[in-house]
C-alpha cells in the first residue's frame, strides 16, 4: 500500500460519515442557537462541535503510533455502579431542593453532563460486545429521538416568533414541561427519571460499546 493510500484510509477511518454528519448537526444547532439570540446555548454546541473536531484529528495522528505499540493487557474499567449510583442520589436530591433556575442547579446539571462526558468516552478502539446489528440499531433510535426532538425545538420557535400567539399553539417542549416541574413530586420524578437513564447509560457505555 503507498503512503498515500494509507494516508486516505486512515482519513476515512477517522472521519467516517456518521462523525460528519453529527459535527454537522452540531455546528447546525450552534448557529440555530446563535441565530435565535441565546448566545449560551450557542457556545455550548459550537465548543462541542469544536471539542470533536480537536478529538478526531489527535486520535488519526495517534492510530499509527496506537497500532504500533504493545495492546494492554487490561481493558478500561467501566465506572463501578455502586459509585455512579450514589453520585446521581446525590445529585438529585441537590436538583430537587435547589431553585430550579439558580446559578446551583446549572452548575450541577453542567457538572454532571461533564461527568458523565468523561466516564462515558471511549479511549482506544476495543473489539465490540455487541453485533454490528444490534450497534446499528441503537445508533438509529438514539440518532431519530435526537434528531425529532431538534426538530420540534426548532419548528416550535420559529412558529412563535412567526404567528400571532404561537406559542400557544405551537409550545416547546421546556413549555410542555413547565406545569410539571413547577410541582415539587413532578420535578422529582423528572429528576429521578432524568438521572436514572444518565445512569443506565453511564455505567453500561464501556460493556455495551455502542
Amino acid at each position: 500500500m503507498t503512503r498515500t493510500a494509507a494516508t486516505a484510509g486512515a482519513t476515512a477511518a477517522a472521519w467516517p460519515p456518521a462523525v460528519a454528519l453529527w459535527l454537522l448537526a452540531l455546528a447546525v444547532m450552534a448557529a440555530f442557537q446563535l441565530w435565535r439570540g441565546a448566545v449560551i446555548d450557542g457556545i455550548v454546541f459550537a465548543a462541542l462541535t469544536l471539542g470533536l473536531v480537536v478529538e478526531r484529528a489527535v486520535r488519526m495522528r495517534r492510530a499509527g503510533a496506537a497500532d504500533a505499540a504493545p495492546a494492554s493487557a487490561a481493558p478500561p474499567r467501566a465506572p463501578q455502579l455502586a459509585l455512579v449510583v450514589v453520585a446521581a442520589v446525590g445529585a438529585g436530591l441537590a436538583l430537587v431542593l435547589a431553585p430550579r433556575t439558580g446559578p446551583a442547579s446549572i452548575a450541577l446539571v453542567v457538572a454532571l453532563g461533564l461527568a458523565a462526558l468523561a466516564l462515558a468516552w471511549r479511549g482506544a478502539p476495543e473489539t465490540p460486545r455487541r453485533s454490528p446489528r444490534a450497534q446499528h440499531r441503537s445508533r438509529v433510535v438514539w440518532a431519530s429521538l435526537g434528531v425529532a426532538l431538534c426538530l420540534w425545538e426548532a419548528a416550535a420557535y420559529v412558529l412563535s416568533v412567526t404567528v400571532p400567539r404561537g406559542w400557544i399553539g405551537f409550545p416547546t417542549v421546556s413549555l410542555l414541561l413547565e406545569p410539571v416541574v413547577e410541582l415539587d413530586a413532578g420535578r422529582a420524578v423528572l429528576v429521578g427519571a432524568w438521572l436514572t437513564v444518565g445512569v443506565w447509560l453511564v455505567a453500561g457505555a464501556r460493556r455495551r460499546r455502542w
